[in-house]
């Protein structure tokens, strides 16, 4: 559920971007930055073994482009990698 979520506020990140929204872009790269964390925080790496170690790579990866696209001034929706 919390994936879907996220889902959703990166696509409406994307609408704010397309739309040159910067305000709520920013507050919509942030609320989806703060999910991924929580999705992160939650593995079982004893658990989930390489699985869990995957996904905490994949987590890493999308939590540096966000904090990326936050900082740069995106124009174009397709500029946010995540």
């Amino acid at each position: 559920m919390l994936f879907d979520k996220l889902l959703l506020t990166v696509r409406r990140a994307r609408v704010a971007i397309g739309g040159g929204a910067v305000e709520e872009r920013s507050g919509q790269i942030l609320r989806a930055h703060d999910m991924l964390t929580e999705l992160r925080v939650s593995l079982d790496f004893e658990a989930g073994g390489e699985l869990a170690r995957q996904l905490d790579a994949l987590y890493d990866f999308a939590l540096r482009e966000l904090l990326d696209a936050n900082r740069s001034r995106l124009s174009r929706p397709e500029d946010l990698k995540v």
